[in-house]
């Protein structure tokens, strides 16, 4: 017994002599950042993408890209003011950008058309200069144009609260533009609604399953297919 103490003693008194290390993050004592030129993370780790950058309003969750690819456009739901992001880019590589900004929730409105609160993930491009969104809690979806440096607002919307239905959240949608037919998301209502968008009426209202979430059609325009994050409903 004594002798495996000895041994273990004589082991520590010859092992080399530990020293403490001092780790630090990449971005020293910076804080977290978003910046077009590089970014900080909570962590400390300091990022650079690749491409070009642009900062768009708070909490992007929609994006659409227009058939030429020369407009994007993010739908961004917050916190605070709800607002939409156009990108453009013309003959140069340079990318204009310009941010449509909806009234704060906070703020005393008209109501009306003009009374513009909110946006969701849905946005079907029209033509170069506008393209329908989904304004989420008000049920409403409107036809943004952008064309104008004084644009702030919907030129029009569609309401999908009608025909009986109430409280509906208008989503996810998608335009068939040889038809003039939009297809969009109630959540609320777990449907699906068809619209004229020469007419802004409502040609038909589908039941689909619980949550309704995302659409896409098919090439040949004859399919619409539909996910649901819930779980379906028993009806």
């Amino acid at each position: 017994m004594f002798f495996a103490r000895s041994t273990i003693v004589l082991a520590l008194i010859g092992a080399p002599a530990i020293t403490a290390q001092n780790f630090t993050a990449p971005a020293g004592d910076r804080p977290a950042q978003r910046h077009a030129s590089g970014s900080i993370l909570p962590g400390g780790r300091v990022i650079f993408p690749d491409g070009v950058q642009i900062i768009t309003g708070a909490g992007p969750f929609g994006l659409a890209i227009s058939p030429d690819g020369r407009t994007a456009i993010t739908a961004n739901g917050g916190p605070g003011r709800n607002s939409l992001t156009i990108m453009e880019r013309g003959r140069t590589p340079k990318w204009e950008v310009q941010h449509m900004l909806a009234r704060a929730k906070s703020e005393p409105g008209e109501g009306g058309e003009s009374d513009w609160r909110g946006v969701f993930m849905g946005i079907a491009f029209v033509n170069d200069h506008s393209a329908f969104v989904s304004e989420g809690n008000s049920g409403r979806i409107g036809l943004f144009d952008w064309a104008g440096v004084t644009a702030s607002g919907p030129r029009r919307t569609i309401d999908l609260n009608r025909n009986g239905f109430e409280d509906s959240y208008s989503g996810d949608l998608v335009l068939d533009g040889e038809r003039s037919v939009l297809y969009v998301v109630d959540q609320a209502n777990f449907r699906i609604v068809i619209l004229d968008t020469r007419t802004r009426q409502v040609l038909g209202s589908i039941k689909v399953g619980r949550l309704p979430f995302a659409l896409t059609l098919s090439e040949d325009k004859r399919k619409l297919y539909v996910t649901n994050l819930g779980v379906f409903r028993s009806e």
